[in-house]
């Protein structure tokens, strides 16, 4: 019978498969046909990687008790970023597709 725990892992290793697999076919297209927005896709699912990567290691360490408060604040913190950078990512190249224009890097730093 299956665990919960291994089940759950399964999980989070297909999703991120599949991210990964999205994150080559955008830096492949973004190679080919040199659209910035494509990079900016590409940067958005490597942050949502990040994301999953750090909020299943936050679990599986509290759950364990391996990690003491202060690290699992920090990867708290580390996946927090990353989930807000995901979005920024996806946005800015939303927006560069929806204007024809391309993203000034002072705009984006900012």
């Amino acid at each position: 019978m299956l665990s919960v725990g291994r089940v759950y892992l399964a999980e989070v290793a297909g999703q991120l498969v599949l991210v990964a697999i999205v994150i080559l076919a955008l830096y492949s297209f973004h190679r080919h046909y040199r659209r910035s927005y494509l990079l900016y896709w590409a940067r958005s699912w490597v942050a949502l990687a990040v994301y999953i990567l750090t909020a299943v290691a936050t679990a599986q360490l509290a759950r364990r008790g391996l990690v003491g408060p202060v690290g699992l604040v920090g990867l708290g913190f580390v996946s927090m970023i990353a989930g807000y950078l995901h979005i920024v990512w996806l946005l800015l190249g939303t927006w560069e597709i929806a204007s024809g224009r391309s993203v000034s890097l002072r705009s984006a730093r900012a």
